[in-house]
């Protein structure tokens, strides 16, 4: 299968044939750090920006999404809003992919056509 189409189409089985990493391997680094910030930070709010991927595979490990479905919506647009809220050790995204702050009023002042 071509790299780019098993990027897209096939996640679980899309090897970077640049050295880069797959999304097996980004999910293998990237989530046992998240679960150091966490425990390192219990009952504390946490501000984490990062890289679209990066944030759907973190997304998609809280939401017990398999890598075959990891493009699955909502796409991740740049400068999107998750929250994620863990109460009693048990994750829920009340947010997902946000990106209702990109509506801009154009009524506001300083907006006026």
């Amino acid at each position: 299968m071509d790299e780019c189409l098993a990027f897209w189409k096939s996640p679980q089985s899309y090897q970077a044939l640049n050295g880069g990493e797959t999304f097996a391997q980004l999910r293998a680094r990237v989530m046992p750090r998240i679960d150091k910030l966490l425990a390192s930070h219990a009952g504390e709010t946490i501000l984490l920006v990062t890289h679209a991927v990066t944030l759907k595979t973190i997304l998609s490990a809280f939401d017990g999404r398999p890598l075959e479905r990891f493009w699955e919506p909502p796409f991740i647009h740049p400068t999107s809003l998750s929250k994620i809220v863990i109460e009693d050790g048990i994750a829920t995204i009340e947010l997902y992919a946000d990106i209702s702050h990109h509506q801009v009023d154009a009524s506001a002042p300083g907006r006026e056509k």
